[in-house]
């Protein structure tokens, strides 16, 4: 279980992540395709084949090649994989002659004979210089994985899938040797890098799908000319055991830290009855910045006093029919750190109340035009020395041994609240 601690003082401002999207895919709104000739282009991808050995039989040819369509459909991490289903996903499968009647989706020509080395790469280049935040303290490119590798059977990543990134324009291509974050699913531990992965089992053998996240070298940050691909190696150490590979919801993601004032948080107020008031707020900072809010209330607008939390925007306060009430909420983020809103104060509702006769003797009415009437009466040392309740007029006779002077008055009804003083003569 998670737990939240929030800092007893309170700051004046607190640090929250911006971000914005360089780049998105997750291949749904793209048609169906095969990547089956070297150089071809779709959905802004493109191919280059390194290597594309086929097999061939009676049935035709059949070839390893990268694919668009739902016959690996994508799952959000950590489900397993299926094929079919409405979610696209890119991904090496086996196609044409035999492949066809036995394979599906993410699976391969693991023939010993036939080499494939394919990479798929975006086609057009991403300037990491522009956006509103820019400079960003960090670049994340992050996507969902399923893939499976014997390479830990057949002695070495000789037959591999991997990520690769380019910052001239997919001239040069880098596959980095580190090891990811991983949000969602998991690794093999003999597969857990960039240039090298495979995503863990199911029970039912199929692969698991996991999202990867990879920071942007910061010599990289700088480039206008970025571009991320793929690239998949089978059959180089002449072994059958070789790796299914499918990526999914591609994103590159600017990361800025900025500061928030206390004008992110708007806080409005009402009485909704006699006896509760109503907040509501508007957190106009970054969206996830924030984990949960606290209510702070005040009788005089000096001592505070905690009345709840929430994780809404909405909070009512079982508060005394006292009179105006000041209000405070603090927005606490995920480091314990909260920023205060400003002072609010909510007065209550004026009840419509009518007293006589003022100044009295023996008996003061007190009325309102309908409903429900409650009404106290104190002397001037606090004490309280009547209580009415009743509906529409209430009748106070005063006792013959209460001294003469001035008496005070709180009254509730179904408008609100009145408050006033009654002299009482001799």
């Amino acid at each position: 279980m998670q737990r939240l601690w929030c800092l007893t003082g309170l700051l004046a401002l607190i640090w929250a992540q911006s971000t914005y999207n360089f780049y998105s895919e997750a291949f749904d709104g793209c048609p169906n395709m095969v990547f089956s000739s070297n150089g071809q282009t779709g959905c802004g991808w493109r191919t280059q084949f390194l290597a594309n050995n086929c097999y061939t039989d009676w049935l035709g040819t059949c070839c390893n090649h990268w694919c668009i369509d739902a016959n690996e459909a994508g799952q959000t991490p950590p489900n397993c994989g299926s094929g079919g289903g409405s979610d696209k996903s890119l991904y090496m499968g086996a196609t044409g002659g035999i492949c066809a009647l036995m394979c599906s989706g993410a699976c391969y020509l693991a023939d010993p004979s036939t080499l494939t080395d394919k990479r798929i790469y975006l086609n057009t280049n991403i300037d990491l210089t522009t956006g509103p935040l820019y400079p960003y303290d960090s670049i994340v490119v992050q996507f969902d994985l399923i893939g499976y590798g014997g390479d830990d059977v057949c002695g070495g990543p000789s037959d591999y899938g991997a990520f690769e990134y380019s910052v001239d324009g997919g001239v040069t291509w880098i596959s980095p040797a580190v090891v990811p974050w991983v949000v969602a699913g998991g690794l093999q531990p003999w597969a857990n890098t960039m240039n090298y992965l495979a995503s863990n089992l199911c029970p039912g053998g199929q692969g698991r799908w996991t999202r990867v996240r990879w920071r942007v070298p910061a010599g990289a940050m700088t480039s206008t000319q970025f571009r991320i691909g793929f690239r998949w190696r089978n059959n180089a150490d002449a072994c059958g055991s070789d790796p299914s590979f499918a990526v999914d919801d591609i994103q590159v993601i600017g990361y800025k830290t900025v500061p928030l004032s206390s004008t992110a948080l708007v806080v409005e107020g009402r009485w909704i009855s006699p006896s509760v008031v109503e907040l509501h707020w508007r957190w106009t900072g970054e969206r996830g910045a924030v984990t949960q809010y606290r209510v702070y209330a005040s009788k005089e607008g000096t001592l505070w006093a905690e009345v709840g939390q929430t994780v809404g925007t909405t909070f009512q306060h079982a508060a005394e029919p006292m009179g105006p009430l000041w209000y405070r909420v603090t927005a606490c983020n995920q480091e314990g750190q909260e920023i205060e809103s400003a002072v609010v104060r909510v007065v209550p509702p004026r009840l419509p109340l009518a007293v006589w006769p003022n100044p009295a003797v023996t008996e003061v009415f007190f009325a309102v035009p309908s409903g429900l009437l409650r009404v106290e009466i104190w002397d001037q040392l606090g004490r309280r020395v009547a209580a009415l309740s009743g509906c529409g007029t209430l009748r106070w006779e005063v006792p013959p041994d209460l001294p003469r002077g001035l008496y005070f008055y709180q009254a509730e009804g179904p408008e609100g609240l009145a408050s006033g003083r009654v002299a009482v003569h001799r």
